[in-house]
């Protein structure tokens, strides 16, 4: 059952994505403990930005 529910979770939490037609927004990365790896990728499959948590994008 905990095998399902981490499996589950990372699923979840794994892949973020953001999707509006409104302005540009804040966007707070964190994670516990500090100092995960971010990866953001665009539509286009082009890295846009690398680097370790907490990040703060305006």
């Amino acid at each position: 059952m905990a095998t399902a529910s981490l499996i589950i979770f990372a699923l979840v939490v794994g892949c973020a994505s953001i999707i509006g037609k409104s302005g540009p927004e804040t966007l707070n990365i964190r994670s516990a403990p500090e100092q995960a790896n971010i990866v953001i990728i665009d539509e286009g499959g082009s890295k846009i930005f690398e680097g370790k948590t907490p990040q703060l994008f305006l």
